[in-house]
């Protein structure tokens, strides 16, 4: 959304939570009292070793079971079940690979009313170390971002009065390559890269649409109206990213290579803020706003032109909470395997949400981070912007008019969840930008 104050952003890691350790101690403690409990007294002799021997065997064989049972692999539900020696699997069935930090991860239960996770959960607290600092359009007011191989960011960028733009930036270099430009009336807002096999990604979503008579994406310092009627045609199985916009319920496609508008579509929303993909079903998008909501809405194989858009169906809405508290303004959104990272408005914090059931799984502080931008003329803004390069699993984040984009670690945090949801919690309201 359009404000500028002090955001976070952050990088990614095993989320889980102190109920993690209560877990697992109250396992283990169950574990040693039933191995432990009637322990007769030395010296009754080789029948009683032996007993106690087969009892020692089955709790072995239990624990082992049960670790298998639960090292299922495939963010997406797929079932696939792996042994839980297998390197980068955990027994709770999350992949270690995360930024170098390996944790078990719990979730709450899938059969567990909201009430009953929200009381149980408690979210795990991470800090952050930087691995490499590269230079990003510091004029950049960040609204979306997403990664494309290879080292290619795209974001989405707001303007009050416009204009409003999409672009593809070098990584490396920070050199902006493509950039359109948004008519003034939208104030641009999430952006996120749609995975083929959705209604559109790769099955012929918008071919044979009119091919328009120009493709106007251009370097750096031009730009094109994807609000208007002229469209390019294009072949299935390219890429698309999806774009949102603040106060209105519209929302733009383009080819992620080219960055040419291919179509237009709306929202159940009447509000754009954060966008992203549905970890368990690729033919859904998440969407937030300023509620305390992920709203998921069905990706469907039609598009529109501006005057004749189709409205995406809503598919469910999830409340986001940590414990008792519902968290408003999850802002700009980023799928992490399983998770979906949200920046919370006006704080330097990120949150890791589980999908399934709006449960807060962490906390990552970011503080300090905005601090190590390099100088430039326009002082940085609040952090917003999470990429995620999953096939090498990397972070990346950014903010509102910061010089430098960030590609961070996690490691866990000797910060107590209590200071830590004091700095991360958002505001109830936010009156200067009319949500009450």
């Amino acid at each position: 959304m359009r404000r500028g104050t002090h955001g976070k952003q952050g990088a990614r890691t095993e989320s889980g939570s102190q109920r993690e350790h209560m877990q697992d101690t109250t396992e283990s403690s169950s574990q040693m009292t039933r191995a432990s409990r009637g322990k007769p007294p030395g010296g009754r002799g080789v029948r009683v070793l032996g007993v106690l021997g087969l009892c020692a065997t089955a709790v072995v064989v239990s624990v082992v079971a049960r670790h298998c049972a639960l090292t299922t692999t495939g963010g997406a539900g797929d079932g696939r079940v792996s042994s839980f020696n297998t390197p980068g699997v955990t027994a709770f069935g999350e992949t270690t690979t995360t930024l170098g930090v390996s944790h078990e991860v719990p979730r709450p239960k899938t059969d567990t009313t909201a009430s009953e996770t929200s009381t149980s959960f408690l979210p795990k607290v991470w800090t952050y170390k930087v691995i490499n600092k590269y230079p990003h359009d510091a004029n950049a007011f960040t609204q979306g971002l997403a990664y494309q191989s290879p080292d290619v960011l795209v974001e989405s960028t707001g303007s009050v009065g416009g204009p409003s733009t999409v672009r593809s930036a070098d990584l490396i270099s920070g050199k902006v390559v493509l950039k359109r430009e948004l008519p003034t009336e939208f104030f641009a807002e999430g952006l996120t890269k749609l995975p083929r096999g959705t209604a559109m990604g790769n099955k012929g979503y918008v071919k044979g649409m009119e091919v328009g008579k120009r493709d106007s994406a251009t370097t750096e310092g031009a730009g094109s109206d994807p609000g208007g009627g002229d469209l390019l045609g294009i072949e299935s199985g390219v890429d698309l990213l999806a774009q949102i916009v603040w106060k209105k319920n519209v929302g733009f496609l383009y080819d992620a290579a080219t960055l040419t508008k291919v179509g237009s579509f709306k929202t159940p929303l009447q509000d754009g803020w954060g966008l992203t993909t549905d970890p368990y079903d690729p033919d859904n998008i998440i969407l937030t706003d300023a509620t305390d909501l992920l709203t998921f809405v069905k990706v469907m194989g039609n598009t529109g032109s501006g005057s004749n858009d189709p409205e995406w169906p809503l598919v469910k809405q999830v409340k986001i909470r940590d414990g008792e508290r519902s968290i408003r303004f999850a802002n700009e959104l980023e799928t992490v395997g399983d998770e979906i990272w949200a920046n919370v408005i006006e704080t330097e914090c990120i949150v890791r949400i589980d999908p399934a059931s709006g449960q807060v799984l962490g906390w990552i502080d970011l503080q300090g981070l905005r601090k190590q931008c390099d100088p430039s003329q326009t002082p940085p803004n609040v952090m917003n912007g999470i990429a995620y390069d999953a096939a090498n699993d990397r972070i990346f984040v950014t903010g509102k008019k910061w010089s430098n984009v960030f590609e961070v670690t996690l490691e866990q945090s000797d910060a107590s969840l209590a200071e830590t949801r004091k700095k991360c919690w958002p505001a109830v309201t936010l009156p200067q930008y009319g949500y009450l």
